[in-house]
């Protein structure tokens, strides 16, 4: 799913013509990149909502709750921004060129949840009509009983999803479509697929190939809605709808974005790659695939990076010592109710991090008694379990010898485990002083909310002023304990906005992307963006759009709805 908290378009031709993927690119919006990656219906996946809902539930998507109706004032006004959002796009595809928008037309569900600050785009499973087999002669009753899902590499058939079916053209056209990025696997006109990196499951039964494909509903939370202005929920929409019209969660596009580029602070376009690309994404994927830090603000005996291990692999294994004189009885029974908190949470909630920080010098205290042996007991663990919960710790690399004790396996974990923070902390370094971003789909949607935003009457500057008060709603959402944090993060990034993003010393400052592991980037990042922006490309807004006063009662709504739903466990 995508949030509101989304590369270049190398197929998106200023006159219209015809795009390599079976349909027209779209040159309208900004100067270098389409409302839409290509005018192909493969992108998109129309559906009704209950099969929608079956769908993204055999993908393992959480279940939520049910949407207000159509007939609901709250639904009513946010659809009506949609609309006009659809009707802008529709407009530009077409006379750019030449044709319908095929992209189905948008629409909004709304959620009354009580804990959930949200707004998203969804993915779904769509099945293509297109089977692997050559088509079997007319009037052949049995139909594929499997679908085959296209990726990067083809994999087998998978039963168990649910496919909403829209209206696809044939195979010549998902041929086009697939292979215009030469994937490891390439979809043949005569219904075969080839290629080195193609691997699919010979089950006998010749599976319906599908696609992940952008699902039409644009989900909003009514926790959302009542925290913020309706100017700010409308760039909010604009943002999403810039993942739905691009769309961001299909895998034909995915190799378009994740790249380094140089942060030049003149640049006028899309950015494209740094040269030295292929080694920043070396370094990030390394500190990416392992261990996320949990608190890193707050020191202890080992790297935060270990924080996830101890406290979900080791902690749970000393909880079921209940032996008399068991060694590491008083790490034990520091276990508590904190441990939740201080792995979700965001910020330095003290209560669970001292917590945290005491269990962890009990431990330290009695691991070197407690041996890797065949059988636990007061003085032992097991050495293949503990060895197994090494293996899925994301460490690679550690070895343990044979006769150890827990104190060897956390020492050689946390050795590893601050060579990647001192690998991390080198690379935000040279990312903060060599001014080096990382294009992701969050980027392109924010920079296409600006410009849809400009085109409803918002104004760039009050753009910024919307995302602002986005976070500062952000920081309200969260639990009081972690809030403070946020807050002056936001107040110091409020600052360099004021400030003109110059430093003290008067030339341009740069914010870094913040937490490598968050692909939505850093808040404060994401505004320094939208500043950016709004500067190189002076948008024009004409007639500013004035809001009305009747905003009030439907944040009411969505207010009631979410106290309701807290009330109810939602």
């Amino acid at each position: 799913m995508l949030t509101a908290c989304g590369i270049a378009d190398g197929t998106a031709d200023d006159d219209g013509a015809a795009a390599d993927d079976g349909g027209k690119a779209d040159g309208t919006g900004r100067s270098d990149i389409g409302y839409i990656q290509a005018n192909t219906p493969f992108y998109w996946g129309q559906s009704d909502y209950a099969d929608f809902l079956a769908s993204t539930a055999s993908i393992g998507y959480p279940t939520h709750p049910v949407p207000l109706g159509p007939s609901d004032a709250l639904t009513q006004r946010l659809q009506s921004w949609i609309d006009r959002i659809d009707a802008i796009v529709r407009a530009e595809v077409e006379a750019s060129t030449g044709q319908e928008l095929v992209a189905p037309k948008p629409v909004v569900e709304i959620l009354p949840t009580g804990s959930t600050f949200n707004a998203w785009v969804s993915t779904t499973v769509a099945c293509t009509g297109t089977t692997l087999a050559p088509p079997v002669p007319p009037g052949t009753p049995p139909a594929p009983t499997t679908i085959t899902m296209l990726s990067s590499t083809m994999y087998a058939p998978l039963s168990a999803y649910h496919c909403v079916r829209p209206t696809y053209p044939g195979i010549a056209e998902l041929a086009t479509f697939w292979n215009r990025h030469k994937p490891a696997c390439k979809i043949n006109a005569n219904h075969t697929v080839s290629g080195t990196g193609c691997t699919v499951e010979n089950t006998g039964d010749p599976g319906e190939l599908a696609v992940f494909a952008t699902a039409p509903y644009i989900h909003v939370s009514s926790d959302l809605i009542a925290a913020v202005s309706e100017r700010t929920l409308a760039v909010v929409l604009a943002h999403e709808l810039g993942h739905y019209y691009r769309a961001h969660v299909s895998e034909a596009t995915v190799q378009r974005y994740n790249f380094w580029y140089d942060s030049e602070p003149d640049r006028k376009k899309v950015p494209v790659a740094a040269a030295n690309a292929a080694d920043l994404q070396a370094k990030y994927a390394e500190i990416v695939a392992g261990p996320r830090t949990v608190q890193p603000a707050v020191a202890g005996r080992y790297s935060p990076r270990l924080r996830t291990f101890l406290l979900t692999a080791i902690a749970p294994l000393l909880g079921e010592r209940t032996e008399l004189g068991f060694v590491c009885a008083a790490a034990r029974d520091a276990v508590g109710p904190w441990v939740s908190p201080l792995l979700d949470g965001y910020g330095t909630p003290t209560d669970a991090t001292d917590a945290y920080l005491a269990f962890e010098t009990k431990l330290a205290a009695c691991a070197s008694h407690l041996a890797l042996t065949g059988d636990p007991g007061a003085t032992s663990l097991s050495y293949g379990t503990v060895l197994m919960a090494v293996m899925a710790a994301k460490l690679p690399g550690v070895t343990l010898p044979f006769r150890a004790t827990l104190a060897d396996v956390i020492a050689a974990l946390d050795a590893k485990a601050r060579r990647l923070d001192a690998k991390q902390l080198a690379l935000q370094t040279r990312i903060a002083s060599n001014r080096i971003g990382l294009y992701t789909i969050e980027e392109e949607a924010d920079d296409i909310a600006l410009e849809i935003s400009a085109r409803l009457g918002i104004r760039p500057a009050d753009v910024l002023a919307s995302w602002f008060e986005f976070m500062q709603a952000v920081a309200r959402s969260v639990p009081a304990d972690w809030r403070m944090q946020i807050d002056d993060e936001n107040t110091q990034c409020k600052a360099r906005l004021d400030a003109g993003f110059v430093g003290s010393d008067g030339k341009p400052s740069f914010v870094p992307i913040g937490d490598l592991s968050e692909p939505h980037h850093s808040d404060c990042y994401r505004l320094f963006n939208f500043w950016r922006e709004q500067k190189l490309r002076k948008y024009s807004v004409t007639t500013p759009y004035e809001f009305g006063a009747d905003w009030a009662p439907l944040q009411e709504e969505a207010a009631q709805l979410s106290a309701t739903a807290r009330t109810n466990g939602q």
